[in-house]
């Protein structure tokens, strides 16, 4: 049984029975240049439901003989006699042909009879070269876990196949953490050469030195717990000051040595005199240390008088209005109370002047000066109204008056104390957190860091193969997008998006892109120099590296501000670099996601070509309870999912039937690690705006019946509806 496709003075025999013997049809191409170009088509196998595979070569024909280049694959789109044939290029630009296909003796493009151009001249250069195109994953490893049996057969139920043992635990308990842990390690290692290039043992070392240059000096030995603090952030593991700071232990100590002292049973005068010299000591050593640390924190000393000020009126509101207040130190506080503008601006001013010689000089004397005020009773408001009568003072027998005093004095002395450590902690409070960023950011931005960790992850060998997996599934959404509308000018806008879009690959920055740390004289990024668009802003900015340690991966639309332009994007974090060496299939079908994320109803209308109406039947097909019953505001990762299953049902077409089943389970591998994420945390969340894993990989992937066929499954899924594009 055969047919023929007329070709313009050519014609191209295509058998819906043919063995992979017969002779290949060719379609000659003639370019401007003249030199002659064809592209030889050759039966390589036939898929369990009886479509027929092709290799697809472009080369040319010298001195009569045939010379082979660039690879992709077809697909002949049913074994029924009438059916369309599809060619789906899978490293290229071409992607569905109908029988009514056309060569153009003008141009050389193969065009559809609609005049929609299907394979240019333009693009044949762009094909993967034929060594490397053969079969895209007939190579490619699945990991281990997508070799064990699962708790359900891939037919019946494919995330519980993929996700879990027979025994219905995870196939992939700790597997992110194994991934999370390569790249720590990395992390690590750069820190320390960083370190080590500042004169700085460990980055410890140097968040020490960072600490302790800001006027606080950490003890000796210090808690594991305390260590995870201060040099990590860790606030689960955050300790009392008392427990990581010389100056506040010695203030709680003292304090608590003055407080053990019962003094209320003390009669020698000359004791309790003592005692409270000792107390009076105290108080100034310490005020003095918490002066000088307050005076590195301008900010959290002024926050101070915000309760202040507000008790300070709600005082002042029980007097009359004429009250005049006579004791200077309350005075000062009304007026700074009064006028928080004019004190701030004073604060301001200070900041100002942060890093000059005097700074530290300025600033105490300034600490020192609002201090009193601080310090002052509101209580005390009513006692030092000028019109207010003085209390009767009440007559204390004569051999008591000394020892009373004594012991008054010691208690308000013993008061003042809580409150003097108090404020040290305040004081301290923000200082450590100030003081590992700033050492962690001239580490993270250190050209030692930067470019250990760039030359560790994007190495070229793997960017190699994930530019050819870009390739790829950028020609196999294109497909997707012909498939799902008929308006040319709609599909002809988005195929030229696909062709704008980038994967983020970090590149080592160019020389003039760092400066001098003052501090250090280590080379560090030059921030200012950077684009907000440049992925080393993300990779290397505040969020203290981890781009590299995250399990994410992202779209990002057309973004513009002004003359700074993003366009289209796609970020696959480091951990999925790691990942797609273990299990290319992973990567591809989360890269699918991403790359589908192009089309999907809403964020295509941020890109301006709205597919809303395109998408219309299969998110109502998902928002159905027959299927994952997909919520408001979950449209987008729905669709994500959807293209990237068709994708894969697509690529997986290369593939022997007895190697699909697997390679379809270690392509959902990631969400299987998500779900694990969800069932360790006891948590469902149907409502966000992914799925839940499960509705993922069992409903949206293993109910897609495109995805289905490809296996060899027969029918819908047992408990979801199929949604696939072919059925709708």
């Amino acid at each position: 049984m055969s047919k023929k496709l007329l070709l313009g003075s050519l014609s191209l025999v295509l058998l819906s029975e043919i063995s992979a013997q017969a002779l290949p049809g060719i379609i000659k191409i003639e370019r401007a240049t003249g030199k002659e170009n064809v592209l030889v088509l050759k039966p390589v196998g036939e898929t369990p439901d009886g479509r027929i595979s092709l290799a697809i070569q472009l080369g040319r024909v010298v001195d009569g003989k045939f010379i082979g280049g660039q690879k992709f694959l077809g697909l002949q789109k049913s074994s029924d006699e009438q059916a369309d044939f599809e060619l789906f290029a899978t490293n290229g630009a071409l992607t569905h042909a109908a029988p009514s296909m056309i060569l153009s003796p003008i141009d050389g493009n193969i065009r559809m009879a609609k005049n929609q151009t299907l394979l240019t001249t333009n693009t044949i250069n762009s094909l993967v070269p034929a060594d490397q195109a053969s079969c895209l994953t007939c190579d490619w490893s699945t990991g281990a876990e997508s070799a064990k049996p699962g708790a359900a057969e891939t037919c019946e139920d494919l995330g519980m196949a993929a996700c879990l043992n027979p025994d219905g635990s995870s196939k992939f308990e700790g597997k992110l953490d194994g991934f999370a842990k390569t790249l720590k390690d990395l992390v690590d290692q750069a820190r320390v050469r960083a370190a080590k290039a500042m004169g700085h043992a460990s980055p410890d070392d140097s968040i020490r030195k960072e600490i302790e240059d800001a006027g606080i000096t950490i003890k000796k030995d210090i808690s594991d717990s305390a260590k995870k603090y201060l040099f990590y952030g860790d606030y689960g593991s955050y300790s009392q000051h008392s427990e990581m700071f010389a100056d506040s232990a010695v203030c709680n100590e003292r304090k608590t040595a003055a407080s053990a002292y019962d003094y209320t049973r003390e009669k020698d005068l000359d004791k309790l005199r003592a005692r409270l010299k000792v107390s009076q000591d105290f108080e100034s050593d310490m005020e003095n240390i918490k002066i000088k640390l307050q005076s590195q924190n301008i900010p959290a000393f002024v926050g101070e008088f915000r309760a202040k000020c507000t008790e300070f009126s709600n005082v002042k509101k029980t007097l009359p209005a004429d009250t005049k207040i006579t004791d200077p130190d309350l005075s000062k506080l009304d007026e700074i109370c009064t006028k928080i503008t004019a004190f701030r601006t004073k604060a301001v001013d200070l900041f100002r002047k942060q890093g000059s010689p005097d700074h530290l000089i300025r600033a105490e004397q300034f600490i020192r000066d609002h201090m009193p005020a601080l310090k002052a009773k509101s209580e005390d408001l009513k006692k030092t109204a000028n019109n207010t009568p003085a209390p009767t003072p009440v007559p204390t027998p004569a051999p008591y008056d000394e020892e009373l005093k004594l012991r008054n004095q010691i208690a308000e002395a013993i008061s003042r104390s809580y409150s003097t450590c108090s404020g040290i902690d305040n004081a301290l409070n923000l200082m450590p957190d100030r003081a590992r960023s700033t050492a962690l950011t001239r580490i993270d931005t250190s050209r030692t860091t930067v470019e250990f960790l760039v030359d560790s992850v994007f190495l070229e060998s793997r960017k190699a193969k994930i530019d050819k997996m870009v390739e790829v599934v950028r020609t196999e959404a294109k497909g997707v997008v012909d498939r799902i509308t008929t308006d040319a000018n709609l599909r002809k806008s988005i195929h030229e998006s696909y062709d704008r879009l980038t994967l983020t690959w970090l590149q080592k920055p160019d020389a003039q892109m760092y400066k001098k740390d003052p501090k250090t004289g280590v080379e560090v990024i030059n921030t200012n120099k950077l684009s907000p668009f440049d992925p080393l802003a993300e990779a290397f900015g505040s969020s203290g590296l981890k781009f590299f340690t995250q399990l994410n991966a992202y779209y990002k639309p057309i973004i513009q501000f002004g003359s700074l332009r993003r366009d289209l994007n796609v970020t696959m974090m480091p951990i999925f670099v790691l990942m797609m060496e273990e299990n290319p299939f992973a990567f591809l079908s989360v890269l699918s996601h991403e790359m589908g994320h192009n089309i999907g109803p809403r964020v295509s209308g941020i890109n301006g070509y709205d597919m809303t109406e395109s998408w219309q039947p299969m998110t109502s097909c998902l928002a159905d309870a027959s299927s994952v019953r997909m919520q408001p505001g979950q449209e987008d990762e729905s669709i994500a999912d959807t293209v990237s299953a068709e994708i894969l049902s697509s690529l997986l077409t290369q593939l022997p039937a007895d190697k699909r089943r697997q390679a379809a389970q270690a392509a959902i591998a990631p969400l299987c690690m998500f779900s694990r994420e969800r069932d360790s945390a006891m948590a469902v969340d149907c409502l966000s705006t992914h799925p839940e894993p499960i509705l993922r990989t069992s409903g949206i992937f293993g109910g897609n019946q495109d995805l289905r066929r490809t296996l060899g499954c027969k029918g819908d899924a047992i408990r979801y509806r199929s949604c696939s594009l072919s059925g709708l």
